[in-house]
This record gives C-alpha cells, sequence and structure tokens, in this order.
C-alpha cells in the first residue's frame, strides 16, 4: 500500500542478507502483490535489527536523515517463549536506533511503530515501577522486570514507551498501532504462514 501512494517516491527497507531485494520482491510476487512497482521505488538498505545502529554505517545513517520523512518500524523477533533479554536488541534497541534518526532531523521525522496487543499485559504491571523511573535506562529496566510475564509482551510495551518519551522530550511525531492477530487478506487469503493459534 506504501509503495502505491501518490505521495511516496521512495521506500527504504532495512533488511539482512546480501539477497534482501530479492526476497523481499518474491515474498512480494508469491503474495500477489505488486512486486514491479516495488521494485521501481523499493530501496534495501542491508541491516540487522539486531545490531547497534540497526548495523549500519553513518553514511548510511546520514543519507537516510536526509531523504526519509516517515519511519515505520514493523520489524521484530515475534517469539512469545523468549525473555525479554532475548527479544531486547532487535524489538528494543532498534526502535531507539530509529527514534534518534528521526530525531535527527528539524524538524524530525515522523515514527509509527507497530506494536502488538501483548504489549496491554504489561502496562498495568509496569505502572508501578515506570513511575520510579527516569529516561530510556529506566523505562528498560522497568521493562526487565515486568519481562517475567512474557519477553515479547515486554519489548513491545518498552518500544512504545521509547516512542512516547522521544515524542516529549524531541517532538518525534511518533504514532503507535497495536496489532492483535492478523488475519488472511480478503482477496487473495493470504496470511503469515509461521503464526499459530
Amino acid at each position: 500500500a506504501l509503495c502505491a501512494h501518490a505521495s511516496c517516491r521512495r521506500l527504504f527497507c532495512v533488511v539482512r542478507g546480501t539477497s534482501g531485494k530479492q526476497r523481499l520482491l518474491d515474498d512480494m510476487r508469491a503474495r500477489g502483490l505488486d512486486a514491479e512497482l516495488a521494485a521501481a521505488r523499493v530501496e534495501v538498505v542491508r541491516g540487522d535489527l539486531s545490531q547497534a545502529g540497526l548495523g549500519l554505517d553513518a553514511a548510511t545513517l546520514r543519507m537516510l536523515a536526509s531523504r526519509v520523512s516517515l519511519v515505520v518500524h514493523n520489524g521484530a523477533v515475534v517469539h512469545h517463549s523468549l525473555p525479554y533479554e532475548a527479544l531486547r536488541a532487535s524489538n528494543v534497541s532498534s526502535c531507539a536506533a530509529l527514534l534518534q534518526l528521526c530525531a535527527r532531523r528539524e524538524p524530525p521525522m515522523r515514527f509509527c511503530f507497530v506494536s502488538s496487543t501483548s504489549a496491554l499485559s504489561h502496562a498495568a504491571a509496569a505502572r508501578v515501577s515506570e513511575g520510579q523511573r527516569e529516561g530510556v535506562e529506566g523505562l528498560l529496566t522497568a521493562a526487565d522486570e515486568v519481562g517475567t510475564l512474557g519477553g515479547y509482551g515486554a519489548s513491545k510495551w518498552a518500544a512504545e514507551h521509547l516512542a512516547a518519551t522521544a515524542a516529549r522530550a524531541h517532538g518525534v511525531c511518533s504514532t503507535v498501532v497495536r496489532v492483535g492477530l492478523v488475519g488472511p487478506h480478503p482477496q487473495t487469503a493470504d496470511l503469515n504462514s509461521r503464526d499459530w493459534l
């Protein structure tokens, strides 16, 4: 949908590995999506959400800061059995790195974080800890404390709070979208075959 939007001239996608664009286009074709439009508008940036700074070098970060106006962060390790610490780099630190990228510009880039309804289970439990914490590290510590409720939900909860903190502290226009289980496409019936109920 973003590729087809008239205001979208270029999409940058952070993808792991050397065959990222081909994998992306093959996956789109397999799902019945317009891979040709994507081929013209999507530029793959090789990186890794689990690495510091998304695994991007300084020149790539500068290029993104100068050319991007909206960041949509939909990448995460989705694993409900892993502890928070195993998910922190990919699911929380990546969010922090993207928010830092957004704040580099004046005015800051807009930021949309695709979260999960799994974060809701942590909101109430974390309120006690949150009130006693300051800053990003305090939020991450609070998430560690509520991580016993499930690492995935805690990681999404922590990332949501990073987005809220960036909005207050740096003027980043942050939107959080909490998504539950995504059902099949209405026309193609395609769905994520790795999801389970």
